[in-house]
C-alpha cells in the first residue's frame, strides 16, 4: 500500500489536498457568452464520444469508498455492532452509541475479561486526484502498517468521550470508555471502544454488570440527542447498597461550542454519600446535588407530591425571568428523576411512629442544591430577535437536627430560592443593543421558608413555619443609552404558620 506522506504531516492530514484541488479548480469562462455588439456561433457539445464542434472527456469514476482499519479482530457481535453506528455522517451520538456501552458490559460480565476495539475510517482522494490541476504532487510514501496505526490513533483525537466507572462492594473498579468521531473537526473519523476491571470480579458483581447494561444504553440514547434528554431510571434503581457501590458517568464534547445548545460537558455521581449532577450545554449550565437518605422515613406519595410543588416554582420563576423553555426542561426532568423515590416507597399512615410523623411535617424532599444558569432570546416569525437575556436561578434545601433537651430534639429545615435576571427587549421590529435604544427589566427574588419542629421522646411539642420572601421588578427605558423611564415593582411579605 502506497500512500503520499510529507514530513511534519501525516499522511492522513495530506488527504484532503487533492480533494481540495479537484474541488476548488477555478473552471474557465464559459465559451458563447456574448458580450454587446458581438454575434456568437452556435456551438456543440458531445459527452464521451465523438462528434462535430467540441467534445469533453466523460469524467473518469471518482473512489469514495472509505478504507476501515480494526485494531484487533473484529468478526464478533461488537464489531457489527461498531459497524453498524458508524452509520452516515449526519446522525446524532445516539446513533453513535446505540447499544455499544450495554454491550461491553454484557461482555465483562460472561467473561470476567476486558476488552478494547477500534474502528477507523478514511476516505481517499479521488482515483483522477493527481490529474487536476493545482493538485498536490506525491511525496515520499509510508508503510501500509504506519499509515494504519495513525489512523487508528487519530479516532480519540478531538473525539466525543464518554467514559463510566463502577465501583463494587469487594473494591474492584471496572471502567468504560467510548470514543466517537465524526471526523469534521480533526483526527480520523471512527469509533473506539474499551471496558476493563481493576481485578478479578465475583458471579454476583458481574450479574450485576449485566443487569445494568440495558439502563446505560437507556441514559446514553437520551443524552445523545439533539436536545439532551434523561432518561436515568436503569442507571438510578443503583443505589448504592447491592454488589456496586459508586458510579460515575461523564462526557465531554470538545467540539460543542459550534453548535447551539449542544452538551459541552456532563458529570453524574450516583453512590451512598450523594447524588450530583452537573451538565454545561453552549449557552447553559445547570448542577444538583442531592443528599443520601438512607436513613429517612421517605413517604412516596409525600415525595411525588413535593416533587410536583417545586417543579411549579421552577416553572413560575422561569417565567418570570423569560428563562429558557429547553433549558428549564432539561433541569426540571433532572430534579425530578434525582429525587424521585424508589418504585417500591409506600404511603407512611399518618399515625405512624414519631419519625414518620415528624416527616409528614416536613417538605418530603431530600436535601439538595440546584441551580441553573444561561442566556435566553426570542424572535419574530421572520428570525429577527426582538428580545434577549439571562437568568441565574437557585433552589435549595438543608435539614439539621439538635438535641432540645436529655428528652428531646429540634429539627430544622430551610428551604431557599434566588432568581437575578436581566430582560432586553425591543420598542420596534428588531433588538438593537448598540443603539441604545430598547426596554430593560432586571429580576431580583428571594424567598426563605423555615420549617421548626420540637419532639419530645414521645410527640411532637410544637411545629411553625415561617416564610420570607423579598421580590423586585425594575423597568427601565433607554434611548440613545439615557434613561427615560424607570420604575420598580417591589414585594416584601413575612409570615408564620402554626403547624401544631
Amino acid at each position: 500500500m502506497n500512500v503520499p506522506s510529507s514530513s511534519g504531516t501525516s499522511a492522513l492530514d495530506r488527504i484532503a489536498g487533492p480533494r481540495a484541488a479537484a474541488t476548488l479548480h477555478a473552471a474557465p469562462p464559459a465559451a458563447g457568452v456574448a458580450r454587446a455588439g458581438e454575434t456568437v456561433a452556435s456551438t456543440c457539445v458531445t459527452l464521451g464520444a465523438a462528434g462535430s464542434g467540441v467534445a469533453y472527456e466523460m469524467p473518469r469514476a471518482v473512489n469514495v469508498a472509505p478504507s476501515r482499519f480494526w485494531a484487533a479482530a473484529h468478526g464478533d457481535a461488537l464489531g457489527a455492532l461498531m459497524l453498524r453506528n458508524s452509520g452516515p455522517y449526519d446522525v446524532t451520538l445516539t446513533d453513535r452509541w446505540r447499544g455499544l456501552g450495554g454491550a461491553l458490559l454484557r461482555q465483562l460480565a460472561a467473561t470476567g475479561e476486558g476488552s478494547a476495539q477500534t474502528l477507523a475510517e478514511v476516505t481517499p482522494p479521488p482515483d483522477d486526484a493527481a490529474a487536476v490541476e493545482g493538485a498536490a504532487a506525491p511525496g515520499p510514501v509510508i508503510d501500509a502498517a504506519e499509515f494504519q496505526a495513525q489512523a487508528l490513533s487519530g479516532v480519540t483525537t478531538d473525539a466525543v468521550k464518554a467514559s463510566l466507572t463502577l465501583t463494587t462492594r469487594s473494591g474492584q473498579s471496572v471502567s468504560l470508555e467510548i470514543a466517537v468521531n465524526d471526523g469534521e473537526y480533526g483526527g480520523t473519523r471512527g469509533l473506539k471502544v474499551q471496558v476493563a476491571s481493576s481485578g478479578p470480579l465475583s458471579d454476583a458483581e458481574r450479574d450485576a454488570l449485566a443487569a445494568m447494561a440495558g439502563g446505560l444504553d437507556q441514559a446514553l440514547e437520551g443524552l445523545g440527542q439533539a436536545v439532551p434528554r434523561f432518561d436515568l431510571s436503569g442507571l438510578k434503581g443503583f443505589d448504592g447498597s447491592g454488589e456496586l457501590t459508586g458510579l460515575d458517568l461523564a462526557i465531554e464534547d470538545p467540539n460543542a461550542s459550534t453548535r447551539t445548545g449542544a452538551m459541552r460537558a456532563l458529570s453524574l455521581h450516583l453512590g451512598n454519600d450523594r447524588t450530583a449532577l452537573s451538565l454545561e450545554r453552549t449557552g447553559s449550565e445547570m448542577a444538583l446535588s442531592i443528599a443520601a437518605t438512607a436513613t429517612d422515613v421517605v413517604d412516596g406519595d409525600q415525595r411525588r407530591s413535593a416533587i410536583d410543588l417545586m417543579l411549579a416554582q421552577i416553572d413560575a420563576a422561569a417565567e418570570r425571568g423569560h428563562a429558557d423553555p429547553r433549558t428549564v426542561g432539561i433541569f426540571k426532568d433532572a430534579f425530578r428523576q434525582l429525587q424521585a423515590p424508589a418504585p417500591d416507597a409506600s404511603p407512611v399512615p399518618a399515625d405512624g411512629d414519631l419519625p414518620s410523623q415528624v416527616q409528614a411535617l416536613q417538605s418530603g424532599l431530600a436535601d439538595f442544591e440546584a441551580s441553573f444558569s444561561g442566556r435566553s432570546e426570542k424572535t419574530n416569525r421572520f428570525g429577527g430577535l426582538t428580545e434577549q437575556g439571562t437568568i441565574d436561578y437557585r433552589i435549595g434545601q438543608n435539614t439539621s437536627s439538635t438535641p432540645a433537651d436529655a428528652r428531646g430534639q429540634s429539627v430544622t429545615q430551610v428551604q431557599t430560592e434566588a432568581s437575578d435576571a436581566t430582560i432586553q427587549k425591543t420598542r420596534t421590529l428588531l433588538l438593537d443593543v448598540p443603539s441604545g435604544n430598547y426596554d430593560v427589566t432586571n429580576i431580583r427574588d428571594r424567598k426563605t421558608v423555615t420549617t421548626l419542629i420540637d419532639t419530645s421522646l414521645t410527640a411532637i411539642t410544637g411545629a411553625l413555619r415561617k416564610t420570607d420572601e423579598h421580590r423586585l421588578s425594575a423597568f427601565t427605558s433607554l434611548e440613545r443609552d439615557r434613561v427615560t423611564a424607570h420604575h420598580e415593582s417591589p414585594l416584601d411579605r413575612s409570615f408564620i404558620e402554626r403547624l401544631r
